[in-house]
C-alpha cells in the first residue's frame, strides 16, 4: 500500500558495490511516499548493526518527522554474484 503523505513510512535500501575488488555497502533510507532520500551512508561492512546505526542516524537528523511504519528494500546479508562479476566477499 502506497503511504498517503511524507514520513508516514520509511523504506531502508541495502546495495554492493565492488570498486576495485573491494566491496562498499550503500544504504539509502528513503520517504515512502514521495520517495526522497531521507538519509544514506556508504559502509566497508553491512550488518544488522549497521543497519540500525544508519536508521537511528536518520532518526537524530529528523527529530520531528517520525514514521509509523520502516521497512527493508534490500538484503544485509552477504552480496551474492553473476559469472561475470568478481568474487564476492568471504
Amino acid at each position: 500500500m502506497q503511504p498517503l503523505r511524507p514520513q508516514e513510512h520509511w523504506h531502508i535500501d541495502v546495495a554492493y558495490l565492488n570498486l576495485g575488488g573491494t566491496f562498499h555497502y550503500p544504504c539509502a533510507i528513503l520517504d515512502g511516499a514521495s520517495r526522497a532520500i531521507v538519509h544514506w551512508e556508504i559502509r566497508e561492512t553491512m550488518t544488522e548493526a549497521d543497519v540500525e546505526c544508519i536508521l537511528l542516524r536518520a532518526l537524530k537528523q529528523h527529530p520531528d518527522e517520525r514514521p509509523r511504519v520502516i521497512s527493508g528494500t534490500g538484503r544485509s546479508s552477504s552480496p551474492r554474484t553473476s559469472r561475470s562479476s568478481s568474487a564476492s566477499p568471504a
